[in-house]
């Protein structure tokens, strides 16, 4: 997914929602805990025993870059993964990449 794709389907959301990486439907839920900025792509840190970060710090810290056309990927354990969706969960007051 495009990082600015990313954002548009963020924006309407409640800023104060935390970012999980989910690998599997089952599977453990990881905090995206930090971002990481290249010249060529844009990288969600996920780490456990961290906390996540809400829509509203990713949308600070990345509203003042000027190219948003580059890939998100996220980084578990030194590999990344490329994602291809969110999930909202209200209850939890959430989002899910996946």
């Amino acid at each position: 997914m495009q990082l600015n794709n990313f954002l548009h389907l963020i924006n309407d959301l409640d800023k104060s929602y935390s970012i999980f990486f989910k690998q599997e439907k089952n599977g453990p839920q990881w905090p995206i805990s930090k971002v990481t900025l290249t010249s060529s792509k844009c990288i969600f840190v996920a780490q456990q025993d961290r906390s996540a970060k809400t829509i509203k710090n990713v949308m600070t810290l990345l509203a003042k870059i000027n190219q948003k056309n580059i890939p998100l990927v996220i980084q578990l354990n030194q590999t990344e993964y490329s994602f291809f969706g969110i999930q909202i969960d209200p209850i939890k007051h959430q989002i899910n990449i996946f």
